[in-house]
Order: C-alpha cells, then structure tokens, then sequence
C-alpha cells in the first residue's frame, strides 16, 4: 500500500497548513490542539502527548506518516476542511491549486484499500448488523485492532443465524468452529460445491482452520480484554480480510440457495 510520499508531507505542511516565524505549524502551536484535531474533528484515537512548540509539529508528522492510507486521507480531508483556501491566507500557497492537488491525494489514498470489502448480510440477527457497523466505524477511526474483535462477534452470530435458519441444532454456548462445521454438513446451502468439489471442500476445510485461530486472537491479542502484547496492525487486518472472505462465501451461497429455492418453487407452480 502506498502511503503519503515525503514530498506529499512537505507539501502538506509547509505549503498548505504552513509554518510561521517561529518554526511551528499553523493552528498546532499546542498540543491540546492538535489532540482535539485528530480526536474530535477526524474522531480518530490517537493521543498525541506532546505540549508545546515544535514538538507538537514534530509530533504531528509523526503520526500522519504511521497511518494507513484510508486514515492518512481521512486526516488530509479535515485539514482542508479546517484550513480552507483564501486569497488572504497564510502562507499564501494555500490556494485553490494546491487545494486541488490535495484532493488528488486523498483520492489515491482512498483507493489504496488494505481491507476486504464488509459484507452485508440480506438475513440477520441485531446483533450481527450491529457489530458489522461498529467494525466499519472502528476501522474508520483508525482502530483496526479494535475491529477484530466486533468482526469475530459479526462472523459468530451470523454462523448461529445460519444454524437456526435451518434449524441446525447446537449445544449451549457453541464456539465459532462448532457452527463452522455444523453449516458446511448441515445447512442445505452448503451440500453441492460445484465443479472440482473436492478441491473446494479442501478450501473450506482450511477455511475452517482460520476460523479456529480468530477465537484466541480476539481473545488474547486484542484490547477485547486486558493483554500485555496486542497485533500490530498488519496483523489485524489479516485477521479481518481472512473473517469477511469467509463471511462473503457463506452469504454467497445462502443467497444463491435461497434464489433458487423460490425459483423451483414458482417453476412448480
């Protein structure tokens, strides 16, 4: 993923937001105002602990280069919203151009997805809708790691709504892979794989393994509860690509077999 270029930071800061006399950033002169930058207008965690002066500058660089490109142009958007263009301003380079040009980086960034694409399941329960967006706005404000956690609450539920929509039976309290296992040899979404079914069956078996491994990740390398060592955010993005794969082949095929399942029954009639 390509981030933002050393030439794009310098653009951004020193002809953009600008630097006065003394060397510090316009409008970051403190850190108590750099914390409400990221905090309340990009409504991103991050805690700058920096105070006063060209720390706060440094600091800011700092941060704005240890993001992923969906955050580092989220950060660029509130930039341009809180320092706009104008024929007056300081430096005078803020200007419509570099405006422009500022936008073109955002866009890049944005394209640049780390992220499989959430899924959005036609038949679920609250609770998985719920969690799924909690994801999506947790990932937004930068928090990867936290998502993991929400995304192993979505996957779980929706492997329960599958179990009761055929009303597959399962013990109390089942674990992810117990449903796992139940779906692929019950529900009757999931009985015709199709063309070389072996080789897909051997697919979702290592699927399977994944979804036995999301259990003690969440459970012990997430904020989901107290831990001394926690993913990096390489890490948790692998774990959430690996879970929304696996949730779009499951509604995938649910979907499918709903379609033609109405589709049979209308041909009868």
């Amino acid at each position: 993923m390509t981030k933002l270029t050393t030439r794009e930071i310098d653009l951004l800061c020193t002809y953009y937001i600008g630097i006065d006399h003394y060397g510090y950033l316009n409008g970051f002169r403190e850190g108590q105002q750099m914390r409400a930058f990221f905090q309340v207008y990009c409504d991103l965690d991050i805690n700058p602990t920096s105070r006063y002066g060209s720390d706060v500058s440094i600091e800011f660089v700092t941060i704005l280069m240890a993001q992923t490109p969906q955050v580092q142009a989220k950060i660029l958007r509130t930039v341009l919203e809180q320092f706009p263009p104008h024929p007056y301003a300081e430096p005078h380079t803020r200007n419509n151009k570099l405006y422009n040009k500022m936008l073109g980086v955002i866009k890049r960034l944005e394209s640049e997805t780390t992220l499989v694409e959430n899924v959005s399941p036609k038949s679920s329960s609250e609770v998985v809708q719920v969690a799924l967006k909690d994801a999506d706005h947790l990932i937004g404000r930068g928090s990867a790691l936290s998502a993991v956690d929400r995304t192993h609450t979505a996957l779980h539920g929706y492997l329960k709504d599958l179990c009761n929509e055929a009303s597959i039976q399962y013990g109390n309290d089942p674990s992810m892979p117990e449903l796992y296992k139940l779906v692929r040899e019950k529900h009757p979404a999931f009985q015709n794989s199709g063309p070389r079914q072996k080789d897909i069956d051997n697919i979702c078996r290592t699927l399977g393994n994944i979804v036995d491994k999301l259990g003690p990740i969440r459970n012990r390398a997430t904020p989901a509860h107290p831990q001394e060592e926690l993913l990096e955010e390489p890490e948790a993005i692998l774990a959430i690509n690996a879970a929304r794969t696996l949730f779009h082949y499951l509604e995938e095929k649910r979907s499918t077999h709903s379609r033609n399942f109405l589709q049979r029954m209308f041909t009868r009639k």
